[in-house]
């Protein structure tokens, strides 16, 4: 692990791991930081549908998330009209600490507070299991994306480009 920061991200995803008595495993790979698709594919040897991201977006100054899996390429303007957001965009690197408390490669599925706008593509639930960020680019998450529900309550729609 990289810093106590992400340390504690990855002790809250695995209380919430044990509170929910998920069916998910934290793997910790404290060489390897994963903050792109092809680092992601790189340490796991999977595929890209297989992979959960949970894109940083910005709407007005303010935060969403939008998760998803690798393949996917997300239509902002899809996501506009089910959000009724404008101007949608990826947040900047610079936007992640103040807006969303992470670094690159920290949002996991199970932390996102309750107040931020979070979507889903339809699709992400389809798949037998998907492995994303436990909160630190040092550390994966593998699950069911179904285990996710237990936890949180996405808005979920066709996003796909």
């Amino acid at each position: 692990m990289q810093n106590t920061q992400e340390e504690k991200n990855v002790e809250k995803v695995q209380q919430i791991i044990t509170q929910y008595n998920l069916n998910a495993q934290i793997i910790r790979h404290p060489q390897h930081g994963i903050t792109s698709l092809q680092s992601h594919l790189d340490l796991y040897n999977g595929t890209a549908e297989n992979v959960l991201k949970c894109l940083c977006m910005i709407s007005e100054g303010k935060p969403l998330v939008v998760m998803a899996s690798g393949e996917i390429r997300i239509d902002t303007k899809k996501l506009s009209a089910i959000s009724n957001m404008k101007d949608i965009r990826m947040a900047r690197l610079e936007e992640l600490q103040p807006l969303f408390g992470r670094n690159p490669g920290g949002i996991d599925a199970l932390t996102i507070p309750k107040e931020m706008p979070l979507f889903a593509d339809k699709r992400l639930f389809e798949k037998e299991f998907v492995v994303g960020s436990a909160g630190s680019p040092f550390a994966g998450l593998k699950l069911n994306p179904k285990e996710i529900l237990k936890v949180q309550q996405p808005i979920t729609a066709d996003l796909a480009k």
